[in-house]
């Protein structure tokens, strides 16, 4: 029994408590975090676009000299066969009429020649592009508050997410 009566005043001994007291904020400043904020605009603007491409053909003449070596070649053919028919001055008279009908009809048949030739179309249309271009902004962003109160004649602070009107102070007794 001695024991118990022994411990229960060791125990009164060293008995703590803990007790609140609330305290008026006497001001609430706000913490500042400055960003740099970016918004883009976007802009559109039309741009010709153009592209070749074969739409077909064409036809020309092909392109030779009328005197060529086809006619030079159809006129001395055309001597020789004249030269064959006759006799005498008419033998001369054909051997020319040979010469001539020879050359014109070699040179005639150079004529109505055609080249194929690919032609080539444009083809152009309009496509909407578009711009991005960015603005830039300063900012100041609220992080928080620090809250100033009086205990016992001393100024303390406190940090909170928002502004206080009242801070609890927890003080710790022993005996």
């Amino acid at each position: 029994m001695k024991k118990i009566i022994l411990a229960v005043l060791t125990l009164g001994l060293s008995v703590s408590a803990f007790a609140d007291t609330v305290c008026q904020v006497t001001k609430s400043v706000p913490s500042y975090k400055n960003i740099k904020v970016r918004t883009p605009h976007t802009t559109s603007y039309q741009e010709r676009v153009s592209s070749r491409t074969q739409c077909g053909y064409t036809y020309k003449e092909e392109s030779r000299s009328s005197l060529g070596w086809d006619t030079a070649i159809g006129a001395i053919a055309g001597g020789f066969l004249g030269n064959q028919v006759g006799g005498g001055r008419g033998k001369d008279l054909a051997t020319v009429g040979g010469v001539l009908l020879g050359g014109t009809v070699a040179n005639q048949t150079r004529r109505g020649s055609y080249e194929r030739v690919p032609k080539y179309c444009d083809n152009s249309h309009y496509v909407t592009r578009y711009r991005t271009s960015y603005t830039y902004e300063n900012i100041s962003e609220v992080t928080g508050y620090t809250n100033y109160f009086t205990y016992k004649g001393v100024q303390y602070t406190k940090q909170s997410s928002s502004p206080l009107t009242t801070v609890n102070v927890r003080t710790n007794i022993s005996y």
